[in-house]
């Protein structure tokens, strides 16, 4: 079967795709036909029911529901990485409203969060994403609000932020901030959609376990060729939501949608707006806190050494002598790695096996070497 998808060609959806749509993983028959193009014309596309599958805009499925359902893997939803509202001077955001603002287009999440935040300030125009901060150089409009690599490089323009949109966002409601979301076709059936999402979330924790293996992709479409930038941009985008929408997740859509909806901005929401996805694991805790923590994967690391100085290939009866009375012994699946893997730049396989494949736990009531 043969599907037309549509992402975006910034590093976070070039980084989740690559190996589904290159064949670097089984995709159980699938083939994807892809279009790279900027959000606004993502949703516009959309609009005309051209893709079988695409990111969105979360504010723009407010019109899609009733011809496409959201999928369980490759949303970008988190917090700290919402839309920025910048301008070339200072300005506090109840000083906006009679002010000309640059948005990346009418049905972005960025719009409708300046919507929400300013509702008086509705003097707009619409740009390309990465035109903005150009923009307000230019003095074509007096603030604007950016997305994507922008929110990394304004600054060196000397522009300033007004107000983060995201952290207006998590103050008003405390959940993560919706900003765009993987869809798919009604048309196409229950059992397609969710093999679909298999294969989607099978290329996120391969681009995850090898994010080198992406870097032609990556770069080759990045807006901003700064290697920095763009593994920052990635680093913030691509999060455990992107792996498992989840019932966190799903309850940062249903809010923006009923906020919005209160406020006159939506209309209402109908009931079955996702993929139902029975019998799917949640991103399991300890990897949520590598996603938050990036400085637990030092100490899991260090872990992980002493582990296999130990055992470098099998536990045998004099090594038992080293062990002083565990209570619990993990026996995994082939204990060595079969690299080191410092400096790699890509998930250990160790921590793969751990998180994602299971080990057996034997726990012992009495004294271990009884």
């Amino acid at each position: 079967m043969k599907l037309k998808i549509g992402f975006s060609p910034c590093p976070n959806d070039t980084f989740m795709f690559d190996a589904m749509v290159h064949h670097k993983i089984d995709t159980e028959g699938l083939e994807f036909d892809y279009i790279l193009a900027d959000i606004e014309e993502l949703n516009n596309r959309a609009f005309k029911a051209v893709t079988d599958v695409s990111k969105v805009s979360s504010h723009a499925f407010a019109y899609l529901a009733d011809n496409y359902r959201i999928l369980d893997s490759g949303s970008a939803l988190g917090f700290g990485n919402g839309p920025l509202l910048i301008a070339r001077d200072h300005l506090k955001l109840d000083e906006i409203d009679d002010l000309l603002i640059a948005i990346p287009g009418r049905f972005t999440t960025a719009n409708l969060l300046l919507s929400i935040a300013r509702p008086g300030a509705v003097n707009r125009k619409e740009y390309l994403f990465s035109d903005i901060a150009e923009a307000l150089l230019r003095k074509e409009a007096d603030a604007g609000v950016i997305i994507h690599e922008s929110r990394f490089t304004y600054q060196k323009s000397g522009l300033v932020k007004i107000a983060d949109l995201g952290e207006y966002w998590e103050n008003l409601t405390g959940l993560p901030i919706p900003l765009g979301n993987i869809v798919i076709n009604r048309r196409i059936n229950i059992k397609q959609a969710l093999t679909v999402n298999r294969v989607i979330r099978r290329s996120i924790e391969f681009a995850l376990e090898n994010p080198s293996s992406s870097h032609d992709f990556v770069s080759e479409n990045a807006k901003e060729m700064d290697g920095d930038v763009v593994r920052n941009h990635i680093k913030l985008y691509v999060n455990e939501y992107s792996v498992y929408l989840g019932q966190t997740g799903r309850r940062a859509l249903t809010e923006l949608y009923r906020i919005a909806a209160d406020k006159g901005l939506v209309r209402e929401m109908p009931a079955d707006l996702f993929l139902e996805v029975h019998g799917v694991e949640p991103v399991p805790l300890i990897l949520q806190l590598l996603f938050l923590y990036p400085e637990f994967l030092e100490l899991l690391l260090q872990i992980h050494d002493a582990l296999c100085g130990l055992f470098t290939h099998r536990l045998e009866r004099d090594t038992l002598g080293l062990l002083d009375g565990p209570d619990q012994l993990l026996l995994f699946h082939g204990t060595d790695t079969g690299y080191s893997p410092h400096g790699q730049g890509h998930f250990p396989q160790f921590l793969y096996r751990l998180f994602f494949q299971g080990f057996l736990l034997f726990h012992f009531p009495v004294p271990f070497r009884e």
